[in-house]
């Protein structure tokens, strides 16, 4: 016999060590929150311990983006009331000091123009430390060199932290592997669909260069057909081959007697 008793609600969430920013300001970074308006949409009051990690990072995220580098969080705690229906939560974080960036430098085995490298890197001397500028630079670096052929590439950033400054240096060093090519483009579980027409679909050709913009507009055309209820794209490695890749969709055809169309 299993009793679930009553559903409890966050009574309290206390943030104790912040001096930069408001209680208010930081509650409204949480994934968690006491009960409102919208928690019952939300189920933002209910307390989970994946919501409480979530809410954690997004407290970690907004101060890194903030030029607050050295953020921790220090200690966190849940608390429930005798009654078991109220919970009280306490996190206690340590902020540190503002850092701005002192600049970037490019390492590694370019083989693409640097200058054109560094057009898509946004960091600036001056400009307040942000992990969401170092992210977004290594997505960019990452997604430009997809385009041209290089589908392994690896982007490894360090940080050169200086504490009497208060400023961060950023490194990335670029590891691009061998231009990649198109082996085989496979597709699995059409059965009403041919090959023939699904390869119509395409932006890329069996023995093109590997481009990852390419890849992904297929995809998504792929998916916007109606007869298909979802598509799955993924790749595989040719055995004994470091420039060669298959490109494999994974496809659900939907019942024929159930499509439907938008416009």
């Amino acid at each position: 016999n299993i009793s679930e008793g009553i559903n409890a609600t966050i009574k309290k969430v206390s943030i104790v060590g912040n001096h930069r920013f408001s209680s208010s300001k930081l509650l409204g970074q949480l994934a968690i929150s006491t009960p409102g308006m919208f928690t019952f949409f939300t189920g933002s009051d209910k307390y989970t311990v994946a919501k409480m990690a979530q809410s954690l990072e997004k407290l970690s995220s907004f101060y890194n983006d903030r030029g607050y580098i050295d953020f921790k969080v220090m200690s966190s705690s849940v608390a429930i009331d005798p009654t078991r229906r109220y919970f009280y939560i306490y996190i206690a974080i340590s902020e540190g000091e503002k850092y701005t960036f002192s600049g970037y430098k490019l390492s590694g085995d370019l083989k693409l123009p640097r200058d054109a490298v560094e057009k898509l890197i946004h960091i600036k001397p001056g400009q307040v430390y942000s992990r969401s500028s170092v992210i977004d630079a290594m997505r960019a670096i990452d997604k430009y060199y997809g385009q041209h052929g290089y589908a392994f590439v690896n982007i490894k950033p360090s940080v050169d932290k200086n504490d009497a400054k208060h400023q961060v240096g950023i490194r990335f060093y670029i590891t691009t592997g061998h231009e990649v090519y198109v082996r085989h483009i496979n597709f699995i579980g059409n059965s009403a669909t041919q090959d023939t027409t699904l390869r119509k679909m395409m932006l890329f050709q069996e023995g093109s260069l590997y481009d990852g913009d390419k890849l992904a507009k297929s995809k998504l055309r792929l998916s916007r057909q109606p007869y298909f209820a979802s598509v799955d794209q993924f790749t595989s490695p040719v055995p004994k081959s470091s420039d060669q890749i298959d490109i494999n969709y994974r496809l659900k055809e939907r019942n024929p007697n159930h499509l439907t169309f938008s416009f």
